[in-house]
């Protein structure tokens, strides 16, 4: 009979190593090594956030003793249980192999059929200020951030006016419970700042207490509907990864988060303005007093973070709006008029009266600045003074007036003009369906019947006050 070799000290340590860690592995499957980076990468079991280590970190963090067999056989795992990555990407795409996609769906609360909670209704309610347009697209938009999460383009939800709505409850609770922990409140400088590594790999993006500002606004509209954002994280270099979020802002400011262009750009914003707080609804909703109502609200917006309410409710939304086969567009209902007449400054409210007059068709420059003056001391008189010293200022601000190609009017720098037979050189304003109605030695010229619409409007009166007070219905 032949004797088995016995083991050696070191083969008997190895292979004691090598039950520990293949056990190890079982156990922690969420570990990484990033080639690329250079780093081990670990999932929290707390709150599921990805840390990264230091090599040096990690033989502490794991327990690997400090035998250099020990370390050896740790990386065998390593490679053999397909650990080892080139990098670690967020995506709601299909990725390589070599690649450790962060982004998963598997915590999604998954639609379950039964009766929801009247508390979501409510919530509902209060976030499209009781408006079934409103809560429709509120509702598409959710259902499609859900089944198509890969789509950028979808809309920013605005909600502004009213506080205590219940809106920071609909994403730090509500969608935080469906989307399993992937969305994120922040400040504006979060996102563009100097690091904004915050909503990196990120399901629902929350803007909370933007304020309006050109800028600003400018900045958020390119990256929503960009299939990329650019990541500046701390002590990590700038990186373009997939826009992964659906961005909602919102304020209580009456004149919106955002600044609206009135132009088809707008079609990224979905407006929606609230006029009351969730307390308000409650009472509506279930008959009560205000004491009564909130003392229910206290209790029943606990369901806000039980998955098996959330997935009762977002299950009569999947069913709700199963048809829905493309991404919903806009919304832009009176609300959003109504946001932007209150965002226009003095001279585009100015412009916007004037050219969208039913008699419009032309103003010279030097009338429309006339005009102006004299809108600004009847409609503004506190601002007239410091705002209607310069026919220069006032010019570049009209022609640049935002509400002009809404209108479909356009600045002219030289106008020709057929009066009683004569041709006149003028700058000023004209719609555009009448450029170039008469045809004069070959060149375009403005109907005279046209003009006369602006003139008749002067002759019936014996000053600019009394043509502004006629011409605008002042």
């Amino acid at each position: 009979m032949e004797k088995t070799q016995a083991l050696t000290p070191a083969e008997e340590y190895k292979l004691k190593r090598q039950e520990f860690w293949s056990n190890w592995f079982k156990q922690n499957d969420k570990v990484y090594f990033l080639t690329k980076e250079d780093r081990f990468i670990q999932q929290s079991d707390e709150d599921g956030v990805w840390n990264h280590l230091k090599t040096s970190a990690a033989k502490i963090a794991f327990n690997i003793e400090s035998s250099t067999a020990d370390w050896d056989v740790f990386k065998d795992n390593l490679n053999e249980g397909n650990r080892v990555k080139i990098k670690s990407v967020f995506s709601f795409n299909k990725t390589k192999n070599n690649e450790l996609n962060i982004l998963s769906q598997d915590g999604w609360c998954k639609p379950t059929p039964g009766k929801h909670n009247v508390v979501f209704d409510i919530l509902m309610r209060s976030l499209s200020n009781n408006n079934k347009e409103a809560q429709d697209h509120i509702e598409q938009l959710i259902y499609w951030k859900y089944t198509h999460p890969e789509d950028y383009t979808l809309p920013c939800l605005i909600l502004y006016g009213e506080g205590g709505a219940g809106k920071n409850e609909f994403v730090d609770r509500v969608l935080n419970t469906l989307f399993d922990k992937q969305t994120i409140a922040v400040k504006y400088d979060d996102i563009f700042g100097n690091y904004n590594g915050l909503v990196l790999g990120k399901t629902v993006v929350y803007i909370d207490e933007s304020v309006a500002n050109k800028t600003d606004s400018n900045r958020l509209k390119k990256q929503i509907g960009n299939p990329t954002v650019s990541i500046n994280e701390k002590f990590g270099g700038q990186v373009d990864v997939e826009n992964t979020a659906w961005y909602i802002t919102s304020g209580n400011d009456l004149t919106g988060p955002l600044l609206l262009d009135g132009t088809s750009s707008d079609r990224r914003w979905s407006i929606i303005k609230l006029d009351n707080d969730i307390i308000t609804h409650t009472m509506a909703v279930l008959d009560l007093e205000r004491d009564d109502a909130i003392e229910w609200y206290s209790v029943a917006k606990k369901m806000y973070t039980n998955k098996m309410e959330v997935s009762k409710w977002f299950g009569y939304i999947a069913e709700k709006w199963k048809t829905v086969d493309k991404c919903p567009d806009g919304l832009h209902t009176s609300d959003y008029t109504e946001l932007l007449e209150l965002q226009e400054g003095f001279v585009d409210e100015f412009m916007r009266k004037v050219t969208t007059h039913e008699n419009f068709t032309y103003i010279s420059n030097a009338d429309a600045f006339g005009l102006f003056k004299e809108f600004m001391k009847d409609e503004h008189p506190s601002q007239a003074n410091q705002l209607t010293k310069g026919k220069k200022m006032f010019l570049h601000q009209a022609t640049h007036s935002k509400v002009l190609q809404k209108c479909y009017a356009e600045p002219k720098k030289c106008i020709k003009i057929v009066k009683q037979g004569k041709t006149t050189l003028c700058g000023g304003f004209v719609k555009s369906v009448v450029v170039g109605d008469l045809q004069h030695n070959g060149k375009k010229y403005l109907n005279q019947m046209d003009v006369l619409c602006w003139d008749m409007f002067k002759e019936e009166s014996n000053s600019i006050k009394n043509s502004v007070a006629n011409f605008l219905d002042i």
